[in-house]
């Protein structure tokens, strides 16, 4: 997960799961269903950019 120079340097640096943990829980909650790249980020409260970027490592 990105962070600015300066979390990283002051050791302040984001918790919790990542963008693509928090897709896969989404998706596995919701498997039935089907999302476009928008819904989940608005979902998941994320760039939609972030997302891009999971999914095209999952290609």
């Amino acid at each position: 997960m990105p962070v600015r120079i300066e979390e990283f340097e002051s050791g302040d640096l984001p918790d919790g799961p990542s963008v693509p943990e928090r897709v896969v829980a989404h998706l596995y909650a919701h498997r039935d269903k089907a999302f476009t790249r928008a819904e989940i980020a608005a979902e998941i409260d994320a760039d939609a950019y972030a997302l891009r970027e999971v999914s095209e490592r999952e290609e």
